[in-house]
Protein backbone atom coordinates (compact mmCIF):
# COMPACT_ATOMS: atom_id res chain seq x y z
CA UNK A 1 0.00 0.00 0.00
CA UNK A 2 1.50 3.61 -0.84
CA UNK A 3 2.48 5.60 1.92
CA UNK A 4 -0.20 8.52 0.99
CA UNK A 5 -3.14 5.89 0.81
CA UNK A 6 -2.18 4.65 4.62
CA UNK A 7 -2.57 8.42 6.09
CA UNK A 8 -5.71 8.93 4.38
CA UNK A 9 -6.59 5.61 6.08
CA UNK A 10 -5.32 6.76 9.53
CA UNK A 11 -6.52 10.23 9.25
CA UNK A 12 -10.07 9.29 8.13
CA UNK A 13 -10.60 7.12 11.48
CA UNK A 14 -8.51 10.12 13.53
CA UNK A 15 -11.42 12.37 12.63
CA UNK A 16 -13.86 10.00 12.84
CA UNK A 17 -13.15 10.21 16.55
CA UNK A 18 -12.25 13.21 17.02
CA UNK A 19 -15.00 14.82 19.11
CA UNK A 20 -15.77 12.01 21.44
CA UNK A 21 -18.98 14.30 22.39
CA UNK A 22 -20.90 13.59 19.70
CA UNK A 23 -18.83 10.34 18.18
CA UNK A 24 -21.08 7.78 16.26
CA UNK A 25 -21.17 4.40 18.42
CA UNK A 26 -21.46 2.69 15.05
CA UNK A 27 -17.61 3.95 14.00
CA UNK A 28 -16.50 2.05 17.48
CA UNK A 29 -18.12 -1.13 16.04
CA UNK A 30 -16.20 -0.65 12.50
CA UNK A 31 -12.76 0.18 14.03
CA UNK A 32 -13.03 -3.08 16.81
CA UNK A 33 -14.06 -5.69 13.82
CA UNK A 34 -12.07 -8.03 13.50
CA UNK A 35 -11.58 -7.38 9.68
CA UNK A 36 -10.81 -3.99 10.14
CA UNK A 37 -8.56 -4.39 13.12
CA UNK A 38 -6.20 -7.44 10.85
CA UNK A 39 -6.45 -4.71 7.85
CA UNK A 40 -5.28 -2.12 10.08
CA UNK A 41 -2.82 -4.18 12.28
CA UNK A 42 -0.97 -4.61 8.79
CA UNK A 43 -1.14 -1.59 7.12
CA UNK A 44 -0.71 1.08 9.38
CA UNK A 45 2.54 2.49 10.44
CA UNK A 46 4.38 2.61 12.73
CA UNK A 47 2.45 0.33 15.07
CA UNK A 48 2.51 3.29 17.91
CA UNK A 49 -0.17 5.16 15.66
CA UNK A 50 -2.44 2.23 15.35
CA UNK A 51 -2.22 1.52 19.29
CA UNK A 52 -3.03 5.34 19.78
CA UNK A 53 -6.05 5.15 17.60
CA UNK A 54 -7.06 1.96 19.27
CA UNK A 55 -6.44 3.81 23.15
CA UNK A 56 -8.34 6.67 21.63
CA UNK A 57 -12.15 4.08 20.77
CA UNK A 58 -11.19 2.12 24.17
CA UNK A 59 -11.53 5.78 25.92
CA UNK A 60 -14.90 6.86 23.86
CA UNK A 61 -16.28 3.41 24.50
CA UNK A 62 -15.61 3.66 28.22
CA UNK A 63 -16.80 6.98 28.92
CA UNK A 64 -20.19 6.41 26.53
CA UNK A 65 -20.61 3.50 29.47
CA UNK A 66 -21.46 0.89 26.71
CA UNK A 67 -19.95 -2.09 28.14
CA UNK A 68 -20.19 -4.06 25.01
CA UNK A 69 -18.26 -1.94 22.94
CA UNK A 70 -15.92 -0.91 25.79
CA UNK A 71 -15.06 -5.03 25.66
CA UNK A 72 -15.03 -4.99 21.94
CA UNK A 73 -12.31 -1.84 22.26
CA UNK A 74 -10.23 -3.30 25.24
CA UNK A 75 -10.06 -6.65 22.93
CA UNK A 76 -8.84 -4.64 19.98
CA UNK A 77 -6.21 -2.62 21.76
CA UNK A 78 -4.93 -5.75 23.57
CA UNK A 79 -4.19 -7.53 20.20
CA UNK A 80 -2.60 -4.66 19.10
CA UNK A 81 -0.63 -4.62 21.50
CA UNK A 82 0.20 -8.43 21.62
CA UNK A 83 1.20 -7.99 18.25
CA UNK A 84 4.23 -6.12 19.79
CA UNK A 85 4.36 -7.37 22.85
CA UNK A 86 4.64 -10.92 22.05
CA UNK A 87 7.76 -10.52 19.86
CA UNK A 88 9.77 -8.75 23.08
CA UNK A 89 11.13 -11.25 25.65
CA UNK A 90 12.05 -7.97 27.64
CA UNK A 91 8.85 -6.36 27.98
CA UNK A 92 7.40 -8.35 30.99
CA UNK A 93 5.26 -5.29 32.12
CA UNK A 94 3.76 -4.63 28.83
CA UNK A 95 2.86 -8.39 28.54
CA UNK A 96 0.98 -7.73 31.87
CA UNK A 97 -0.58 -4.65 31.08
CA UNK A 98 -1.92 -6.59 27.86
CA UNK A 99 -2.99 -9.47 29.81
CA UNK A 100 -4.85 -7.15 32.09
CA UNK A 101 -6.87 -5.69 28.90
CA UNK A 102 -7.76 -8.65 27.87
CA UNK A 103 -9.06 -10.04 31.83
CA UNK A 104 -10.68 -6.40 31.73
CA UNK A 105 -12.69 -7.11 28.61
CA UNK A 106 -13.44 -11.10 29.32
CA UNK A 107 -14.69 -9.84 32.97
CA UNK A 108 -16.93 -7.37 31.14
CA UNK A 109 -17.91 -9.76 29.12
CA UNK A 110 -19.27 -12.51 31.60
CA UNK A 111 -21.55 -9.76 32.95
CA UNK A 112 -23.35 -8.93 29.66
CA UNK A 113 -26.31 -11.07 28.63
CA UNK A 114 -25.51 -15.09 27.30
CA UNK A 115 -26.44 -14.31 24.20
CA UNK A 116 -23.65 -11.77 23.76
CA UNK A 117 -21.33 -14.45 25.34
CA UNK A 118 -21.90 -16.50 22.60
CA UNK A 119 -20.66 -14.31 20.03
CA UNK A 120 -16.97 -14.47 17.51
CA UNK A 121 -15.68 -11.74 19.70
CA UNK A 122 -16.05 -13.16 22.79
CA UNK A 123 -14.10 -16.31 21.97
CA UNK A 124 -11.17 -14.38 20.03
CA UNK A 125 -10.92 -12.26 23.92
CA UNK A 126 -11.04 -16.01 25.69
CA UNK A 127 -7.92 -17.18 23.12
CA UNK A 128 -6.25 -14.04 23.70
CA UNK A 129 -6.48 -14.09 27.23
CA UNK A 130 -4.93 -17.65 27.36
CA UNK A 131 -2.57 -16.68 24.89
CA UNK A 132 -1.47 -14.07 27.23
CA UNK A 133 -1.02 -16.30 30.09
CA UNK A 134 1.12 -18.41 28.42
CA UNK A 135 3.35 -15.61 27.51
CA UNK A 136 3.19 -15.04 31.30
CA UNK A 137 4.57 -18.51 31.95
CA UNK A 138 7.35 -18.54 29.01
CA UNK A 139 9.07 -15.08 30.56
CA UNK A 140 8.79 -16.54 33.97
CA UNK A 141 10.32 -19.52 32.43
CA UNK A 142 13.16 -17.90 30.83
CA UNK A 143 13.82 -15.55 33.93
Amino acid sequence: MVKEQKANILEALKNSFEDTSDVDQKGLDVASSTEVLDFLAKVLTPPKECTKLYRKCCDIAKTSGDKKRYADSLNSLGFRRLCDVSHSKHDPEGSRVTLGMFQEAYDIRRTLPEEEQKRQTHAHTISKLGFCHVLQVISFLLI
